[in-house]
Formats: C-alpha cells, sequence, structure tokens
C-alpha cells in the first residue's frame, strides 16, 4: 500500500527478481541483490549485472551469503557506495525520486540509524 518511495525509504537492502526498484535502490541507498528464480532473468537484469550493478542470489544459500555480508554496517555501506557510484556511472541516478525518498524518511520521522547514512544494522 506504500509507495516505492516510501519502501526504500525505510530500506537497507533490497531483494528483486526484476523491478523498476532495482534501479530506484541506487538512489535510495540500499544495497540491491538481483533473485534469479530458474531461469527467469532479464537482459537488462544482466547487463546490470555485467557492469557490476548490485550482485546476483541463484540459490537459497547465495542469497544467504549475500545478506550476511549486509549484516556489518561497514561491508554494507562499502557495497552501497560502490552501488551509486556505478549507478551514476550507468547514469540510472534519478535525482527527482531521491529527494522525494528523503522527503519521505524526515516527514516520517525515520529511526536516527537509517538517518545516519550506513548507520543501521
Amino acid at each position: 500500500t506504500c509507495s516505492v518511495a516510501e519502501d526504500l525509504a525505510w530500506a537497507n537492502v533490497l531483494v528483486t527478481v526484476f523491478s523498476t526498484m532495482s534501479i530506484e535502490a541506487c538512489y535510495a541507498e540500499c544495497f540491491l541483490i538481483w533473485l534469479v528464480v530458474g531461469d527467469f532473468f532479464t537482459e537488462v537484469g544482466e547487463e546490470l549485472l555485467r557492469y557490476g550493478y548490485g550482485h546476483k542470489a541463484t540459490s537459497s544459500e547465495q542469497l544467504a551469503k549475500e545478506l550476511e555480508l549486509c549484516r556489518d554496517p561497514a561491508k554494507r555501506s562499502h557495497l552501497i557506495l560502490n552501488l551509486i557510484k556505478t549507478g551514476r556511472t550507468l547514469g540510472i541516478i534519478n535525482e527527482n525520486a531521491a529527494a522525494a525518498a528523503a522527503k519521505i524518511m524526515i516527514s516520517g520521522g525515520a529511526p536516527a540509524e537509517k538517518q545516519i547514512p550506513y548507520a543501521r544494522p
């Protein structure tokens, strides 16, 4: 029932099969994990992965491993910074949506750990 901007305003990690949210994760400072189910995956997703945009999980074990990386705030912040850098290189940062997500966080009283970049466990 929430907007994409609101969902991402409170998230640290996005796990998705295929969605425009994968692009929006970049400006919302969420680490991206592409979830590949069976043989289904899109050409767009493969192309973004080829450029280093997010990580790929093809099994529950691999997904658990990727999520474990995100438990460490320092490591997660490094992964997110790389994601943002790659997103800027690819020209997929949407500044208007970033502002919308930030406005939601501020008006909704985001927890202090989310307001401080990369500090949420």
